[in-house]
């Protein structure tokens, strides 16, 4: 059991830096208005979800223009778009910080 709060422990670790990497680098992207925060944060939690699955399936060797990459992230967004209307429905917020 130790062994897999480890390996959790360090995929949150990894994952949060991602996300924390993704909200630092959108400062300057046009496409979030300020009042636009929920909108950004999904696209923080989507990207960070992609971009660390595809990672994680090509085994370290992500790169730019891999053809996986916008599968993971219609897949994510419909995924994410279900379950945050399952949740909101039962009163539950998904949109948030890291």
């Amino acid at each position: 059991m130790q062994q897999w709060r480890m390996l959790i422990e360090m995929r949150l670790k990894e994952y949060r830096g991602d996300y924390l990497y993704l909200e630092q680098n959108s400062q300057d992207l046009d496409t979030f208005k300020k009042g636009e925060e929920d909108l950004k944060f999904a696209w923080m939690r989507i990207m960070t979800i992609v971009i660390d699955c595809c990672d994680h399936i090509q085994r370290g060797k992500l790169s730019e223009g891999d053809p996986l990459l916008p599968y993971l992230q219609k897949f994510t967004i419909a995924f994410d778009s279900a379950l945050s209307h399952k949740l909101h429905r039962v009163g539950f917020n998904p949109i948030g910080e890291a």
